[in-house]
């Protein structure tokens, strides 16, 4: 007998996996190549759409049959806009524990008449295939048996003078009937074979030819776990959890219940990873699956969706008082610390405290669609990252509007320096001492044709959250060093210029560089370039950040710590950098006089950056008694609204013809 697996492997078939809906678990090569698709396009969509209605109305037919047939064929089908002929499919079920899923093979009508033919002639040596093959007449009683088949009579309970049983004589009725081969799938104790009953015309009996499918079978279920389960946390990933979330939507509407999927963001696990390394990321990322599952119901249904995101689906709710215990035992649950082991050398381990970021939607009321409930779940979550991170939000039509134009105005913003919508102002920096405008800081306005001057508060978060403020920034630092120098050459003073820098370009590995160029470019001197950074920015890898600063200070960069007194900084630490100046943030300088403990913090802070020989520069000044208040304790620098609102390059030169020196008082 002609082994008719080898003979399937050999044709140009192509072998897809589907579930009872169409949609599409995995492809083979062959899939993707008859498809005419990439694989990440073709994998999720339903391959019903590949066929006419008349076509699809078929399958669907033949689908109910499946459970209890376990293989179907369907013959002459055609694929839609695509030239490969008459095609034949061969729908095998392979029961999971999880759920059913499809096999299907297609082969080329032309190939599969080949393959009939091949199949349908006897062997004249049976006793060297094999594989088992049995001689039944129409009654099925069993005329001939190869030594093959000893093990697997023995299996069905037969001898060679008895008859097959019962079940396998309607199929054997039915190719007697058609003359055309048939298949069964048939498990036997730990064993599985698939019969091919074909008709022999010449000695009017049926011959059945087993093939022991028991390795198939195991790897199509690997075949099924790789498509369906994350390799690292074993959890379903996105597309099981796509699935299952579809089949609950249909249980629930039939039992008015609500679904809620809850989408989960590890907070910094970026930085987790770059400290302790990836293979102590992987572990935590484990340790995080563990605690989320501990918090759930057997019913529930916790997914791996991508890197260190994670999905819930909480179904069979009357109302929603369990999903609300749920979300609050998971935050409690994450209170606790993980304990990460960096060193594979020493057993000693190290606490880290991880927070998550929790996103709800709720089914019907949110949406009744697979995709948007997911997506409605992240939107909400994001906007728990924005509000300050480790906590949940339940999604809004509020927070769709302005997840909408937030994605709006990225578009604009991306456009923006091709549109040269961006300019620079300047805000004059006045020294006391002297009376006179000593220096510039340079801040970025965007200048858009349909929103108008948006604000940098508006913008500037926006720019550091998707990584245009590197390209922004680098921007500004060329533009202002550039017009500075412009500045200075016209007006004959010798102005510094203050840029500030993002969390974000601080942490880029080609900011020296891109300092190097925007000096080189313009002819600004280093000497009168201030790069302005948060206490917060530096202090968040110190080592790093001194290697950094003083890189810029051998270049002769001024560097100022803007924003000073909100964060958190260690004094022991801050006498370790390479620094030249303290900004004092508005927020102390606005309440003065009024407010006598922001005085004090204002007092301290001047105090202290002379006992660290560092100058200061207060911010916000917009009233004569702060003037007054900073000269008298000998604040170098000021720089606010008293003097001048930021102001475009033109604005600024006139300023600085008009402003000679500043009168007390005025």
């Amino acid at each position: 007998m002609v082994d008719k697996l080898n003979l399937l492997k050999s044709l140009d078939n192509v072998t897809l996996i589907i579930n009872f809906n169409g949609r599409i678990n995995w492809v083979n090569k062959k899939a993707k190549e008859m498809l005419e698709t990439e694989n990440k396009n073709l994998l999720g969509s339903n391959f019903f759409s590949f066929f006419s209605t008349t076509d699809q109305n078929k399958i669907n037919k033949e689908l109910k049959d499946l459970k209890n047939n376990n293989i179907i064929n369907l013959k002459d089908i055609i694929l839609k806009e695509i030239n490969s002929g008459r095609i034949d499919l061969i729908l095998d079920l392979l029961t999971g524990v999880e759920k059913d899923l499809i096999k299907v093979m297609i082969i080329k009508s032309k190939d599969r008449e080949n393959l009939k033919n091949k199949i349908n002639i006897p062997t004249d040596f049976p006793e060297k295939n094999p594989n088992p093959v049995l001689k039944v007449n129409p009654k099925g009683n069993i005329l001939y048996a190869n030594q093959a088949s000893e093990n697997l009579l023995t299996e069905l309970g037969v001898s060679e003078e008895d008859a097959v049983p019962n079940k396998y004589q309607d199929t054997i009725d039915q190719v007697l009937e058609t003359k055309e081969n048939q298949e069964l799938m048939v498990q036997l104790d730990e064993e599985i074979y698939l019969f091919s009953f074909a008709y022999s015309e010449k000695d009017h009996c049926i011959y059945l030819y087993g093939q022991d499918m028991t390795g198939l079978k195991q790897a199509n279920e690997h075949i099924e776990r790789l498509a369906n389960y994350d390799s690292l946390s074993g959890l379903p990933n996105r597309n099981l959890f796509l699935d299952r979330l579809e089949r609950l939507i249909i249980k629930s509407e039939e039992h008015k219940e609500l679904i809620s999927v809850l989408f989960i963001d590890i907070d910094n696990f970026k930085k987790i990873n770059d400290t302790f390394g990836h293979k102590v990321g992987d572990k935590l990322l484990t340790d995080v699956a563990t605690k989320l599952e501990n918090c759930l119901e057997k019913s529930d249904t916790l997914a791996r969706l991508n890197g260190d995101q994670f999905g819930i689906i909480i179904n069979g709710m009357k109302d929603l008082t369990r999903l609300n215990l749920v979300i609050e035992k998971i935050l409690t649950t994450f209170k606790n610390p993980f304990i990460v082991y960096p060193d594979p050398f020493t057993s000693e381990g190290k606490e880290v405290f991880v927070t998550i970021s929790i996103g709800a939607s709720i089914y019907p009321q949110d949406s009744k669609e697979v995709d948007q409930l997911i997506k409605k779940a992240e939107i909400a979550m994001h906007q728990v990252k924005k509000s300050g991170k480790d906590n949940y939000r339940f999604y809004s039509k509020e927070m769709n509007e302005s997840f909408l134009n937030e994605l709006e105005l990225e578009a604009k913003l991306r456009r923006a320096l091709d549109k040269d919508e961006f300019i620079v102002y300047y805000q004059p920096q006045i020294n006391i001492k002297e009376n006179e405008v000593s220096g510039l800081e340079a801040l970025i306005r965007w200048d858009n044709q349909d929103l108008g001057l948006v604000s940098p508060g508006k913008f500037i978060p926006l720019a550091e959250r998707t990584g245009l403020i590197l390209e922004i920034g680098s921007w500004v630092l060329c533009q202002a060093c550039k017009e500075v120098k412009a500045i200075q050459e016209q007006t004959e003073k010798d102005l510094t210029i203050g840029v500030n820098l993002s969390p974000r370009q601080f942490k880029d590995e080609e900011l020296i560089k891109k300092v190097d160029y925007a000096l080189a470019e313009s002819g600004l001197a280093p000497g009168d370039l201030t790069l302005e950074i948060t206490e917060s920015i530096i202090m968040e890898d110190i080592n790093k950040s001194v290697e950094i600063l003083v890189e810029l200070k051998e270049r002769g960069i001024n560097i100022s710590v803007d924003d000073f007194g909100t964060g958190y900084s260690s004094l022991n630490y801050l006498s370790s950098f390479p620094l030249d100046e303290l900004k004092i943030d508005r927020s102390f300088i606005m309440d003065i006089p009024e407010d006598k403990e922001k005085i004090s913090i204002s007092k301290a802070i001047i105090n202290l950056a002379h006992a660290l020989n560092l100058g200061v520069i207060a911010e916000g000044a917009e009233i004569y008694q702060q003037i007054k208040f900073l000269k008298e304790n000998d604040c170098e620098k000021i720089q606010g609204y008293y003097y001048s609102k930021p102001v475009p390059q033109k604005d600024i030169l006139h300023f600085l013809e008009d402003k000679n020196e500043f009168k007390e008082g005025n």
